[in-house]
């Protein structure tokens, strides 16, 4: 049996509850709360409100028993028909929530995650509400900042995409470690001989890349493939690709991995440009000098 230290000696719990009235009880657990609690009667007036009142709000509870409206007075002018519209009444009995702001007494704004239920004596007779307010500005600031990055994210994607689309060189984005194409440059596209919606269900291995002699490649030989599994960076390197028309087009590529804040792999890129007319050129070149 727990016990607990009284200023004659050691009680036992049940001792020391036998001395409590079942009112007392439940105010030294309602006091002790450090959510903002309170009991609503049917009249709006309030019939308890924890001490924590005054930490959340800069208001003393005595000050909401006193002057019930101030509850409502201190609630944010965009969130009051809310909370008006959302009051407490005798045929609501399920659990309501809902989350508001409130000025405080120095003027400062908090958020606050409000629920309440009705309460009812042993006949079914309404007594009013009892209503538990938890201060979330935290989170609240949290989620708003989350916000405001994944804005700056979205519209730093709808830059990095317009530039990627229209920029005059083939550009590749894929994913680890599937290897799924997520992005691919317009002119990409072009040199590739397919449509963006065939590329977008391709694979970094799908990609019919050919050495310079003439043999094809394995898939982990792949500039982008090796970028992605290996973290591998390609610098200046001459392939060939296999287009459907059968058309073969000298490239010149670029690959290397891309990583999260915690080093690891999270996809690649690949970047390339047709050569096809200067090796042309270099291949006359040479045969003029025979």
């Amino acid at each position: 049996m727990s016990e607990l230290q009284s200023g004659t000696g050691i009680l036992s719990a049940d001792s020391f509850l036998s001395h409590l009235s079942a009112e007392e009880c439940y105010r030294m657990l309602m006091d002790s709360s450090f959510d903002w609690e309170f009991w609503q009667l049917p009249d709006g007036s309030f019939g308890y409100m924890t001490p924590s009142a005054l930490e959340v709000t800069g208001y003393a509870p005595e000050e909401f028993v006193g002057r019930p409206e101030l509850y409502y007075d201190i609630i944010h002018p965009d969130d009051r028909h809310r909370v008006y519209s959302h009051h407490c009444r005798p045929e609501r009995k399920r659990i309501i929530s809902l989350e508001f702001r409130i000025i405080r007494k120095d003027g400062r704004e908090r958020w606050i995650d409000h629920i309440c239920r009705r309460i009812e004596d042993r006949d079914g007779n309404w007594l009013g509400c009892r209503a538990s307010n938890r201060d979330i500005t935290g989170r609240k600031r949290s989620e708003l900042r989350f916000r405001e990055k994944s804005a700056e994210f979205e519209e730093s994607g709808r830059l990095l995409k317009s530039i990627i689309e229209y920029t005059p060189v083939g550009i590749a984005v894929a994913d680890a470690p599937e290897m799924k194409i997520r992005l691919i440059s317009n002119h990409g596209c072009e040199l590739e001989g397919r449509s963006r919606e065939e590329l977008d269900k391709f694979t970094a291995e799908q990609y019919q890349f050919i050495h310079p002699d003439g043999t094809p490649a394995q898939t982990d030989e792949v500039p982008l493939a090796r970028a992605v599994l290996n973290g591998e960076q390609v610098t200046d390197e001459e392939w060939i690709v296999q287009r459907p028309d059968g058309i073969r087009v000298n490239i010149l590529c670029n690959a290397g991995p891309v990583y999260d804040d915690n080093s690891r792999i999270i996809g690649g890129v690949l970047v390339w440009q047709d050569i096809t007319r200067r090796k042309e050129n270099e291949q006359r070149l040479e045969q003029s000098r025979r």
